[in-house]
């Protein structure tokens, strides 16, 4: 049964896959290697990334995992390093903190969404996402 999800994650592998199974037309490379500075750090980052919503909103196990871990792998070996998740995509930010943590790319850029309202929400939902992407927390983000 093909699905949304099955559908996108069959795409992402395709053009990850490389040259041998698919010609990337003309704009396509310079797209995927545009890249902004982000105002803060002054570090390049990708303005193409991978987005989780619905593909990456899968369970625990390897075997419910195994698709979307591929298109990690491809995504990074293709030099890919932009992903974009948020807490209102079911498991994916967690699954995606997971795979990138077994990965050990690189080089990752992880952007997620704070949609909670007030400020102790707020900085709740941002702990609550650096857990999930196994990342460390930056107190000057996090303090009022």
């Amino acid at each position: 049964m093909i699905n949304r999800r099955h559908t996108l994650l069959l795409t992402g592998a395709a053009l990850l896959s490389g040259p041998a199974a698919w010609t990337a037309p003309t704009g396509v490379q310079a797209a995927t290697t545009a890249h902004a500075q982000d105002p803060s750090s002054g570090e390049a980052i990708p303005v193409i990334g991978l987005g989780t919503s619905g593909a990456f909103d899968v369970g625990d196990t390897p075997a419910e995992r195994a698709e979307v871990e591929e298109v990690l792998k491809r995504f990074f070996a293709a030099g890919a390093t932009l992903i974009d998740t948020a807490p209102s995509y079911g498991r994916a930010e967690r699954v995606v903190g997971d795979l990138v943590a077994k990965l050990k790319p690189a080089k990752k850029f992880l952007a997620t969404k704070v949609s909670a309202s007030g400020q102790k929400a707020g900085i709740q939902q941002m702990q609550n996402s650096f857990k999930a992407l196994h990342t460390v927390q930056s107190r000057s983000h996090a303090d009022p």
